[in-house]
C-alpha cells in the first residue's frame, strides 16, 4: 500500500509510534541493518500486516560538555 506525503509526515511526527495505515501502537521492530551512509530497522505492524523500513541518517551532532578522566 502507498502512502500519502501527509501519512509519511504523520508517521514521523509521531515519532515512528503508530502505523501509518491504521494507526495502531502494536509494532513490531527488527534488527538495525547498517549501509553505507544510514542504517535501517525492518517494522511491521500486528494488528493490520503491513510491513515497512524506518530509515535512519545521522544529521547533526554536539560535542559533550563534560570531560572525560
Amino acid at each position: 500500500m502507498m502512502l500519502t506525503e501527509e501519512q509519511k509526515e504523520k508517521y514521523i511526527m509521531a515519532e515512528g509510534g503508530q502505523c501509518p495505515h491504521c494507526g495502531s501502537n502494536n509494532l513490531e521492530y527488527g534488527f538495525y541493518n547498517d549501509f553505507a551512509d544510514g542504517s535501517e530497522c525492518p517494522v511491521s505492524c500486528n494488528d493490520c500486516g503491513e510491513r515497512w523500513y524506518d530509515i535512519y541518517y545521522l544529521v547533526l551532532m554536539e560535542i559533550s560538555e563534560e570531560s572525560v578522566a
